[in-house]
């Protein structure tokens, strides 16, 4: 068991080495496909700045119209990633962004998540759902909405 575990984290260390595009903060790791400025520019990133709710539909929005939507996670000082979730990024073009230590308002996070998941959802379907990790904030409650329809 011990080494599977090993052998995974040694395979993941490598990964991210030899991604071109790895790039690690003090309060954020990001890893994906996509340019700095890519990121920088996206609504994801200035979700922290947002005013009010209206704000973080627009910039869903605007992630959407630009054909980069992004699912939030929060993470903490330490926020991780997997290979499952850089294989979504890579079928769906739909991309992750981890939040560290200075994370946006919960609600503007869920917010913005649940409007990119409703975007995915009409786009794909259901056997997008079913891959998008866990951790992304808001995905039970967003789940448990769509089961209530």
């Amino acid at each position: 068991m011990k080494s599977k575990y090993i052998k995974h984290l040694l395979f993941l260390t490598l990964f991210a080495m030899s991604f071109n595009n790895a790039t690690c903060q003090e309060d954020e790791i990001r890893i994906t496909s996509l340019s700095d400025k890519e990121i920088n520019e996206s609504g994801a990133n200035k979700l922290i700045f947002a005013k009010d709710i209206n704000e973080v539909y627009r910039l869903a929005k605007s992630d959407i119209k630009a054909e980069r939507p992004f699912l939030n996670i929060l993470g903490g000082a330490a926020p991780s990633f997997s290979i499952d979730q850089l294989n979504f990024e890579k079928k769906f073009k739909v991309y992750y962004y981890r939040h560290g230590d200075s994370s946006p308002k919960v609600e503007y996070v869920i917010a913005y998540n649940h409007l990119i998941l409703d975007f995915i959802y009409e786009l794909h379907g259901e056997k997008i759902i079913k891959e998008v990790s866990n951790d992304v904030a808001g995905i039970k409650t967003w789940k448990n909405k769509r089961n209530d329809k």
